[in-house]
């Protein structure tokens, strides 16, 4: 087991802090300050992983069925290591669930091509913004800001919206 995946067991764990309350949490830590209750803990989750080995159980599927929550939850992995590229990129997904920025699957697609990143699959626009994100996040962080500056550029030259068509039809682009 990788740090990064104990520390997403750590978190799954502490998710189950508003199922079971502070109370139980802190039951809990008490019970495991004793040595003899480590040791059955420990024993316990040998045992359930050789089991689970045996009966041939694999991981559930369930972050594979819910792309937007496996962008989120790897954006909070970047959190406490690259706390910069984590609130860019944490502020672009907000943007981009709001439709603040790329309103369109098309327009997402044509980010992500014109940007380097691999292509965009996906047939929705909710859809297409989790692998959008996941592919930023091994970018460094004057890449991915690059990437944003170069959005909000073309965003404000785009001929795709009524003002960008009416700058074309009224001339206005060459009297500037």
């Amino acid at each position: 087991m990788t740090a990064q995946q104990e520390i997403k067991l750590l978190i799954d764990i502490a998710k189950l802090l508003d199922k079971y309350g502070t109370e139980s949490f802190e039951r809990l830590a008490d019970s495991l300050s004793s040595p003899e209750t480590i040791q059955v803990w420990v024993d316990f989750l040998r045992k359930s992983s050789s089991v689970a080995q045996e009966i041939g159980f694999e991981q559930s599927g369930k972050e594979k069925h819910s792309p937007q929550r496996s962008a989120k939850a790897e954006l909070e992995n970047i959190k406490i290591g690259d706390p910069e590229k984590y609130e860019v990129l944490n502020s672009f997904y907000d943007a981009l669930q709001s439709k603040t920025v790329l309103p369109t699957l098309r327009e997402i697609r044509y980010f992500a091509e014109d940007g380097g990143l691999p292509s965009v699959r996906a047939n929705t626009r909710e859809k297409a913004i989790s692998p959008l994100i996941k592919s930023m996040i091994p970018l460094g962080i004057s890449e991915i800001n690059s990437l944003i500056g170069s959005l909000r550029f073309s965003r404000s030259e785009s001929f795709n919206d009524l003002a960008g068509w009416s700058d074309i039809i009224l001339n206005k682009k060459g009297r500037k």
